[in-house]
């Protein structure tokens, strides 16, 4: 909630405005919502001109429906950034295969509507594919798949890569190890040959066996700050508090807890069983912000580490549903209720 000497706006300011700024990169043409692209650009245009506009990212699209999403914004006067996926719905393991007609199309998007117009790749790689990253050969095959959109990378669009488990997150013995591999790789290749990459982490699914564990969530995070690479999340993340099973572990990721985490490692490096601790707290209600500073899990954390953490460490997630995570965060009292 927000403090008593912060002012709050529309969409709140201060730091809950830093918190919340971009957060929800629109991903209403997949499930559960699946709507047709023409509601979903229609929904997209709605949320950038409303009072919560601030905490609007992109508009998530397949490669091959961009054209028509812009040709359908164009028609409705719509200001929309992509966030492209090449090649969506292809084989688990999209990396390191080869992207070469998906940069084509890209590029030629690009040239007739500008480089601006895409926020952001994500690609997927397979946990088979991460474990033999250490073969020879491995890398070089992920470089080669990347290739097709260096034109991109070039002019600094990231691209966000998934570890997508076969068997799902909580089950694979290996996850651990996978997410190390693949998260050291990224950030060799950001690091190294200044590839502006990122990690995807999947929060959810139509299974409980997609749903990672808090500490599979806090280990994920723990790993990208260390290695100084931004994470992205995706599914299961409406709520803004977490939900447990009869066993008591976590069936749906709250975002609160989830970027609440991120700004603990970031900020002041939380240690770890305290880390899962709040990933799995139900009760988020005494989080609070102020106009130079944010409170929670006992810990107060400056306006600008929030914003640092925000820029360098969880830059947003992605979310078929714009409206439940905004009415959850006006049930906290961190966005003000809808005039009557």
């Amino acid at each position: 909630m927000p403090d008593e000497n912060e002012q709050t706006g529309e969409a709140g300011s201060g730091a809950s405005a830093a918190f919340t700024a971009g957060l929800i990169d629109y991903a209403g043409l997949f499930p559960p919502a699946s709507l047709k692209l023409s509601e979903a650009v229609s929904n997209f245009k709605r949320y950038s001109t409303g009072d919560n506009s601030a905490i609007l990212g992109d508009f998530i699209c397949p490669v091959e429906k961009l054209r028509e999403a812009r040709a359908l914004a164009d028609k409705q006067g719509a200001d929309v950034r992509f966030v492209a996926l090449p090649h969506y719905g292809g084989e688990l393991g999209d990396l390191p295969g080869d992207f070469s007609e998906a940069g084509k199309e890209l590029e030629s998007f690009t040239s007739e509507f500008g480089v601006q117009r895409i926020g952001a790749l994500e690609l997927k790689l397979s946990e088979e594919t991460a474990q033999n990253l250490e073969e020879r050969g491995g890398v070089t095959e992920l470089i080669t798949g990347l290739s097709a959109f260096n034109f991109l990378f070039e002019r600094g669009v990231p691209a966000y890569v998934e570890l997508v488990y076969d068997a799902g997150q909580r089950v694979s013995p290996q996850w651990q190890e996978s997410i190390v591999k693949i998260v050291v790789v990224l950030s060799e290749l950001r690091s190294e040959l200044g590839v502006p990459l990122g990690f995807k982490l999947r929060c959810g699914g139509p299974r409980a066996e997609d749903v990672p564990s808090a500490a599979q969530v806090a280990f994920a995070i723990n790993q990208c700050r260390e290695a100084q690479l931004p994470v992205k999340f995706t599914a299961g993340l409406h709520k803004a508090a977490c939900s447990h099973n009869s066993v008591g572990e976590v069936k749906e990721h709250g975002f609160l807890n989830v970027f609440g985490a991120a700004i603990l490692s970031y900020a002041i490096e939380l240690e770890f069983p305290k880390l899962v601790d709040f990933v799995q707290q139900k009760d988020v209600s005494k989080i609070s912000f102020g106009p130079d500073s944010m409170t929670l899990g006992g810990h107060t954390v400056s306006l600008e580490k929030v914003k640092k953490a925000r820029e360098l460490l969880a830059v947003g997630f992605g979310s078929c549903s714009f409206e439940e995570p905004i009415d959850e965060l006006r049930k906290l009292s961190i966005l003000p209720a809808v005039k009557q």
